[in-house]
């Protein structure tokens, strides 16, 4: 049975909501001491008839926001607060969403979004059920614009790389272009394995993660490499180092 999009995407904000309140209260009681309480209503957010803080995800992200200069920005990078700008957008929507499912291209930006936040604030077990969400999204667009698996398929434990690798033709020659996936600059750059930029998929910084983006491949050609990255939600590009 077919998830509907909007599914997912309450998972994935349920995923935040987790992953965000431990890490709000510490940050604010790191920052206020025993009147960090009394500091977070002063941001006019909703609490419970008992006088406590109502911990929902409209609240975290609120919080995050309005006391980003005094208390998030001496822990998260610049880009992260974009981050929670795009998701207090996501999270109104989601929650004034009757019977309209959201678009997959959507989608897919809701969960990469919940997905990095999570990772920044280092909420990793969300984190990774949430980049599963994103993966298992990248095989919804895959098969829309493609159509369903055809012959055999091996399966590849929610591997991105595989779900784009098993849409496109399989080649004899030996594997030689990667597709790196940047969510920072929101592109998609399709390089030659033995690019100084590539490195066999390692990057320039090997080990660095997926807080920037993430490595689709190895592809047997550029013509493979170019149909899995027109496949991605962001913009095509080549690398103008390595590529034809």
């Amino acid at each position: 049975m077919t998830i509907p999009n909007h599914e997912r995407v309450g998972k994935a904000l349920d995923l935040l909501r987790e992953g965000l309140r431990p890490y709000v209260e510490r940050a604010m009681t790191e920052a206020y001491g025993a009147a960090w309480q009394q500091q977070s209503a002063q941001s006019r957010i909703r609490v419970n008839r008992d006088g406590r803080i109502a911990w929902d995800l409209a609240n975290l992200l609120k919080l995050m926001w309005d006391r980003w200069l005094a208390v998030f920005e001496k822990k998260l990078a610049r880009e992260d607060r974009a981050l929670v700008s795009e998701l207090i957008s996501a999270r109104n929507r989601q929650a004034h969403r009757e019977h309209d499912d959201i678009s997959n291209r959507d989608a897919y930006r809701v969960l990469d979004s919940a997905s990095r936040l999570l990772r920044a604030i280092g909420a990793e077990a969300e984190a990774n059920e949430a980049e599963r969400l994103c993966e298992e999204m990248l095989g919804v667009i895959a098969e829309a614009r493609m159509g369903p698996f055809t012959g055999d398929h091996v399966k590849r434990d929610n591997n991105p790389s595989a779900v784009l690798r098993d849409r496109v033709p399989k080649e004899a020659a030996a594997p030689g272009y990667w597709v790196y996936e940047n969510w920072t600059h929101e592109k998609a750059v399709i390089h030659r394995s033995n690019c100084s930029y590539c490195n066999e998929g390692r990057g320039i910084h090997p080990g660095s993660g997926p807080r920037n983006g993430r490595w689709h491949g190895p592809f047997p050609s550029f013509e493979a490499a170019h149909q899995a990255a027109a496949r991605l939600p962001r913009p095509l590009r080549r690398c103008a180092h390595c590529t034809p």
